[in-house]
């Protein structure tokens, strides 16, 4: 192996150039068959089946704040609708502006 090294160095730059592109292909492209070989198991009906099954945190949060909204507003009495809230808001948020004209360039 070191003579086979030593060899590489003693060419020419643009040669080890080739021969470690050549070689980072051929590594690539063997790295790229094991990836699609193993597709296969990642993708199997099992796996999607799990994950179908699987609890996911967003939908925990989701229904966490819906029960949340649901227990308030049976304690305290009826709450305005989210979309009452929100015009509301809104409807808060505007300024009504007049225009005044500049008197002083007369």
């Amino acid at each position: 192996m070191r003579t086979y090294i030593k060899k590489l160095q003693s060419k020419n730059e643009t040669v080890r150039k080739q021969i470690f592109a050549g070689a980072m292909i051929v590594s690539m492209i063997f790295v790229g068959f094991i990836w699609i070989y193993n597709l296969n198991n990642r993708f199997n009906n099992k796996v999607s089946m799990q994950t179908q099954n699987d609890v996911k945190p967003f939908k925990i949060v989701a229904d966490s704040l819906s029960n949340t909204y649901t227990n308030i507003s049976a304690s305290v009495g009826s709450l305005p609708s989210l979309e009452t809230v929100r015009k509301r808001i809104i409807n808060e948020k505007q300024i009504n502006l007049t225009v005044v004209k500049d008197t002083s360039k007369q």
